[in-house]
């Protein structure tokens, strides 16, 4: 059987764009909502895709990387599309048999997603 589970993260962080044009030059800051999906086979023995706890246990380490943090330190680049592929494919090393999809929201704007298959 083949599924798609997900869970919603948020962390709070600052950052700057230093190539853009407009306000978002300047420092400023975000909370971000990140939803991670993984989707792949169920494991016949368990009925599970992935355990919720081991998902929240990997997300957390990128979370630990990155919230209240100055993203600039951390990346050489910090736009959401940029950051979105970043954590899905950390994510992805942790879950090689699930496909994974990030979607990662700036405040109550706008979002990108990005996708790793398996």
């Amino acid at each position: 059987m083949y599924i798609t589970i997900g869970r919603e993260f948020k962390f709070d962080a600052g950052h700057r764009l230093p190539l853009h044009e407009g306000k978002c030059a300047q420092v400023h800051g975000h909370t971000y909502t990140m939803l991670v999906e993984l989707s792949g086979e169920v494991d016949k023995k368990t009925g599970m895709l992935v355990d919720f706890y081991d998902l929240k246990r990997v997300v957390e380490v990128v979370l630990d990387e990155v919230d209240h943090k100055y993203l600039n330190d951390i990346y050489e680049v910090t736009t959401v599309e940029y950051l979105s592929h970043t954590f899905a494919c950390i994510i992805a090393r942790a879950f090689p048999r699930c496909e994974v999809s990030v979607q990662l929201q700036e405040g109550l704007g706008g979002y990108a997603r990005a996708e790793v298959k398996a």
